[in-house]
């Protein structure tokens, strides 16, 4: 029976022994992939990603000649809309005297109408 308990015991300790190598294995392997794959990672990264978005001085100058460009455009299609206002209020200012000689036109022949009617009828004047 001793002896039988001493065969279990090996058998364990082969086992073990076996599983810790095929695990170390593959553990050995997977960390082999992913330090691959992070080195893969960063040389993607160092030669094609950062060059591509990396600022340089003629790409910058090229840029904010565009946004001065831009700028010029934004300004002239704010004087156009400025002197478009200008029109705008340029009519409204010649609408507003019209009606207002329409409205004092339209009050003085009321007071007429007014003045004729009082006359008509023989009403006395108030003052």
């Amino acid at each position: 029976m001793l002896v039988h308990g001493m065969s279990t015991a090996l058998s364990t300790t082969i086992t073990a022994i076996v599983c810790f190598i095929f695990f170390g294995y593959f553990h050995l392997k997977l960390s082999d992939v992913q330090t691959n794959l992070i080195s893969g990672i960063e040389q993607v990264t160092v030669n094609e990603l950062i060059p591509r978005f990396q600022v340089q001085t003629d790409s910058a100058l090229y840029e904010f000649t565009g946004l001065v460009r831009s700028l010029q455009k934004l300004v002239s299609q704010m004087s156009n809309s400025q002197e478009a206002f200008e029109n705008i209020e340029k009519r409204l200012l010649d609408s507003l005297e019209n009606v207002e000689e329409k409205n004092e036109a339209l009050h003085n022949d009321l007071s007429e109408i007014k003045h004729v009617l009082k006359l008509g009828f023989r009403l006395h004047e108030d003052e």
